[in-house]
């Protein structure tokens, strides 16, 4: 429970983090409030593509809601791509020196696979399971 005591604190499950709801939603927040400020609310087949990058050891954003988050994409028939980077914490991906190249040719490939496709269309098949890679041991 969340003990800023917003109107939609058992809303958390559906998509956004406890720190989201209890540091940036109002205090006054509702359900509905909650619900429309969740991109799990409006994940469906026409979502934009969506490459998540995220640390293992991230402290803010829990892994289990980017792959919650990447899981409902899929299922709803959007194209996502997930990429774990073993022990690396929230953010940070582009400054540290051993986490940055493989950040940063992630990015590359999901933008060139997007926009870079034959005939500039979304040449991939949303229900192909793309994604999960594991970074090196840091």
């Amino acid at each position: 429970m969340i003990s800023r005591g917003h109107a939609g604190s058992d809303k958390v499950a559906r998509g956004l983090s406890k720190h989201f709801v209890e540091n940036i939603m109002e205090p006054t927040a509702t359900d509905r409030d909650i619900s429309t400020a969740s991109p799990l609310t409006h994940a469906g087949a026409n979502f934009p593509p969506t490459c998540l990058i995220l640390g293992n050891a991230d402290q803010v954003v829990p892994p289990q809601e980017s792959f919650k988050m990447y899981e409902e994409l899929h299922s709803r028939g959007a194209h996502a791509e997930l990429h774990m980077l073993a022990q690396a914490p929230h953010g940070g991906f582009l400054v540290d020196p051993l986490i940055a190249p493989i950040t940063l040719q992630a990015m590359r490939t999901f933008v060139d696979r997007i926009f870079k496709a034959p005939s500039g269309s979304l040449d991939i098949d949303p229900a192909a399971r793309v994604g999960v890679r594991v970074g090196p041991k840091l």
